[in-house]
């Protein structure tokens, strides 16, 4: 049985004035699963091994 894969992505900005009493953007920030799940089940399966994406589950 295969498991059901998910993928997510985010992204986001936050506009604020700074110390120096200047306004701008403060921080930005983006998110995307591929980007940290994908070269780790390469790598899995280039060692041999297999993958099995398990959270909050049974092993």
């Amino acid at each position: 049985m295969r498991s059901a894969v998910k993928w997510e992505k985010s992204f986001g900005m936050a506009f604020a004035f700074k110390e120096d009493l200047s306004y701008g953007k403060v921080y930005e920030y983006r998110f995307n699963t591929a980007e940290i799940k994908t070269p780790l089940i390469e790598a899995a399966h280039r060692a041999g091994w297999g993958w099995r994406g398990v959270a909050f589950g049974k092993l």
